[in-house]
């Protein structure tokens, strides 16, 4: 969980308006979403 919050951190300090940032940024929240649902119902993976 330390790993993510420093990761989230890091991200918000630079230019959201940047496509490459903005991309690397949904990606992570679409990861953390991912994992959040993963742990709350195991092997129950719905895209």
């Amino acid at each position: 969980m330390q790993y993510r919050v420093s990761r989230l951190e890091s991200l918000m300090k630079v230019d959201l308006t940047e496509p490459e940032v903005r991309f690397k940024l949904e990606l992570l929240v679409r990861i953390l979403e991912f994992n959040e649902r993963e742990q709350a119902h195991p092997h129950q993976v719905s895209w």
